[in-house]
């Protein structure tokens, strides 16, 4: 039986401005027997917004680490007795689009953008504290970052450019920073989503946008970069998660606005596979996609709906946090968080638990 543990994270409305964390004990056999959620308000008052897929780690400890941030960058850790909270960066207007990676180490490495001044930041820490610097200052850069590192603990982090609607990708290594343009054609890299893979090569899912409207993936290898739509099937894409699986294959997790659905696409040596996960209606923003350990799919996001009203006005807002998982019956969805207006972004991870003499709850 494998035990595991899956937090999710999601970010209520702005006027709330509260930071949860859910949790949920799944008892894996052939099929999920009993399962319970549990949300706990983890911070509120501090100003935060336009989180990611990343924004929520686990360390080798099982232990939650969280990045956060609009007004300042802030970053959360759990020790497994009590949450520790700090303040990274205190130039103003630092912290939105945070992406979170942990070395080996246990170190955590984030991208975020600098909103005051539309740079793309890094941000990491070691021993003698916590180091930041401004990697892409071109343009408008550093929305919707997404950060990993490789197996050398490098950095590697994919974003927008804004100004000129460019796929943007930075990495790190023995020489410095290194800044390319992965993708200029029309109006490309809106919420990117990055991956790396064994070899130490990135995947890119993203969106391109008007006149395709289309979920694109890019990846790099010893010849360079490669672009493929995965799915063209009306205007899909707008938002995405990927993850890549033992054999570097990409799995990717996205919305599509024409079904208002949650689609799941991966491919392998067949080429790709595309599924609609929920079509429930106003279904699918904000995806975040994780694999277990038998590479089968989770996938956290968000329903949402209409409001207003008045004077012909109305507004589509975020309303519930769904999970959806994949085993060997199929898909499962599950509605974790309906208490008003919630689910303005969501990041999900699953713990290491594996033996069957650990039970958590």
């Amino acid at each position: 039986m494998l035990n595991t543990i899956n937090h999710l994270f999601n970010n209520r409305s702005m006027l709330k401005t509260s930071l949860l964390i859910a949790f949920v004990m799944i008892w894996y056999s052939v099929f999920i027997s009993a399962q319970e959620w549990e949300i706990d308000v983890l911070d509120n008052g501090k100003q935060f917004s336009s989180m990611t897929q990343r924004s929520l780690c686990f360390d080798a400890d099982n232990h939650p680490h969280m990045a956060y941030g609009r007004d300042w960058l802030y970053y959360m850790r759990h020790d497994g007795m009590r949450w520790h909270y700090e303040v990274v960066d205190k130039s103003y207007g630092v912290g939105t689009y945070a992406s979170l990676a942990l070395d080996t180490m246990g170190y955590p490495h984030i991208s975020y953008r600098d909103a005051s001044n539309d740079d793309l930041k890094y941000a990491y820490k070691d021993g003698a504290g916590w180091h930041t610097a401004t990697i892409d200052s071109q343009g408008s850069a550093g929305m919707y970052s997404s950060i990993a590192l490789d197996t050398g603990n490098q950095p590697h982090i994919s974003y927008h450019e804004d100004e000129i609607d460019d796929l943007k990708y930075a990495y790190r290594d023995g020489a410095g920073w290194h800044v390319e343009t992965v993708d200029s054609e029309g109006s490309v890299g809106y919420r990117s989503s990055l991956a790396m893979d064994d070899n130490g090569y990135p995947h890119i899912s993203y969106y391109d946008g008007n006149p395709n409207c289309d979920l694109k993936y890019a990846y790099k290898n010893e010849f360079g970069w490669h672009f493929e739509v995965v799915d063209s099937e009306g205007n899909v894409g707008t938002y995405t998660s990927i993850t890549v699986d033992s054999a570097n294959y990409p799995h990717i997790g996205y919305y599509s606005s024409t079904g208002a659905d949650l689609k799941y696409a991966f491919r392998d040596m067949g080429g790709w596979h595309i599924y609609t996960v929920d079509s429930e209606g106003g279904i699918g923003w904000y995806p975040s996609i994780v694999l277990d350990d038998a590479e089968l799919p989770h996938i956290s996001y968000t329903k949402w709906t209409t409001v207003g009203g008045v004077c012909g006005q109305y507004y589509y807002v975020p309303d519930d946090v769904k999970y959806a998982y994949k085993d060997a019956v199929g898909w499962h969805v599950q509605t974790v968080d309906w208490d008003g207006y919630t689910g303005n972004h969501t990041s999900i991870t699953l713990d290491s638990v594996g033996s069957e003499n650990r039970l958590l709850g």
